[in-house]
């Protein structure tokens, strides 16, 4: 992780490397601990059970947004600036969603030493 962030975030080293992406989501599991990866992921599909054409997730970019969005709403803390802090592209649209909640980052993140 400390290299990635020393090189320079990249979206495209950060999606090959799926060591470096668990680094994330094991982030978000320590600051929000399991139950709220469930309630996300019921959220998830619930969303599949309704739209059974997948039009809420059928890009890349839709799914990124979907997880700041849903997540932040369950957390009840805004992770865009977070997911952003690994270069990992977020919407103005999903931004915006969340602007309402607080931010959050762990501590010492990106890291500085």
């Amino acid at each position: 992780m400390k290299q990635y962030f020393s090189n320079g975030i990249n979206y495209d080293v950060w999606k090959k490397d799926p060591f470096l992406a668990l680094i994330l989501f094991r982030q978000l599991q320590e600051g929000f601990g399991w139950e709220t990866f469930k309630k996300f992921f019921i959220k998830y599909q619930s969303m599949s059970a309704n739209d059974s054409t997948g039009s809420y997730a059928n890009s890349d970019q839709k799914k990124r947004d979907l997880w700041v969005t849903e997540f932040s709403k369950i957390a009840e803390k805004n992770i865009a600036e977070f997911f952003e802090k690994w270069g990992i592209p977020v919407s103005d649209k999903a931004k915006e969603e969340v602007s309402n909640l607080p931010i959050w980052m762990p501590y010492n993140f990106p890291p500085v030493n």
